[in-house]
């Protein structure tokens, strides 16, 4: 019994991989989703906006200031805050415009452009870390889900396997010892696939969701292979 459940694991094993790559979420559709959803890549992109602005106007002349005002202006007797009434009083009003020189400028925007490609060579190693991340989880889900369905075929074929071991040994042809490593081997299987769920839970829950209609698809195999086991 034991050699014929190890001839057909490899096989079996085989099919079931291959058949949880074509489930709803692809590893690339996945990774996509990771990478649409992260905060970080967000903010990465906010810093490289701030900073390509901050070039263009530090190449730039600043903006030239309108100046007003009042002086001599008198705050006590009878020709206070008057402005017309002491000949001492004057009034002014005139344009400002800094001018820095060209060079000074032209280093300022490339700092900034600078930053710009520090935080765009930031943002790159980020979204290689959350690709990776998700990768290894996608793998990790769907490792488990082959695996889950081998472990309930074979679950379903050690429990042929004991009802006929039981029936043999009802009929004084078997041992008792057949039936008990039957048993054994059930046991095993069953831990196995209870390992399996909850590997297969975890990794599922490091993916970006899908669809509601693919959640349900595969919450509803998780449910018929949680029965089966």
């Amino acid at each position: 019994m034991h050699a014929v459940l190890k001839s057909c694991s490899c096989a079996a094993l085989a099919l079931a991989a291959l058949a949880a790559h074509a489930q709803a979420l692809s590893l690339p559709e996945a990774q996509r989703r990771a990478l649409e959803r992260s905060r970080q890549l967000a903010a990465q992109d906010s810093a490289v906006r701030a900073s390509r602005e901050m070039a263009v106007a530090a190449g730039q002349l600043p903006d030239p200031v309108l100046k007003a005002g009042i002086d001599n202006l008198p705050v006590t007797g009878e020709d206070r805050f008057s402005t017309t009434s002491d000949f001492m009083t004057m009034r002014r009003i005139g344009v400002m415009q800094e001018l820095t020189r060209s060079e000074k400028r032209a280093l300022r925007a490339q700092r900034f452009e600078r930053e710009a490609d520090k935080s765009l060579a930031e943002k790159a190693a980020i979204a290689a870390s959350i690709e990776r991340g998700t990768a290894l989880a996608w793998l990790e889900r769907y490792y488990a889900e082959a695996m889950l369905k081998v472990i309930v075929e074979q679950t379903g074929q050690v429990r042929s396997e004991i009802a006929a071991a039981e029936a043999v040994y009802r009929g004084g042809r078997g041992s008792q010892a057949d039936v008990i490593g039957a048993h054994g081997t059930l046991a095993a299987l069953e831990d196995k696939a209870s390992e399996m769920r909850r590997r297969v839970r975890v990794g599922g829950a490091n993916l970006p969701a899908g669809s509601a209609k693919a959640r349900m698809r595969r919450s509803r195999r998780c449910r018929r292979w949680s029965r089966c086991g």
